[in-house]
């Protein structure tokens, strides 16, 4: 089973969701774009595929990540 990558990158002007091949959304506000990224995680997970959201700040740094599969949801910590 292939694992979804959803990643939050910065962007001129707000924050990319960015679901693996997929098309990016946009959002003005990083914490909407984290909770975007979540709820696609889950919703991966659902279909059968475990999934990790990767969360970088404006100068591109990795500063969290959730991984949600057989296990229910773990954050962790960077």
């Amino acid at each position: 089973m292939d694992e979804a990558t959803i990643t939050v990158i910065p962007v001129p002007g707000g924050w990319a969701v960015q679901p693996g091949d997929g098309e990016a959304t946009l959002f003005f506000q990083g914490g909407r774009a984290e909770a975007h990224a979540r709820k696609l995680a889950q919703a991966s997970w659902k279909a059968g595929a475990p999934a990790r959201v990767l969360v970088h700040n404006r100068e591109g740094v990795l500063v969290g990540s959730w991984e949600i599969g057989p296990f229910g949801e773990s954050q962790v910590t960077h």
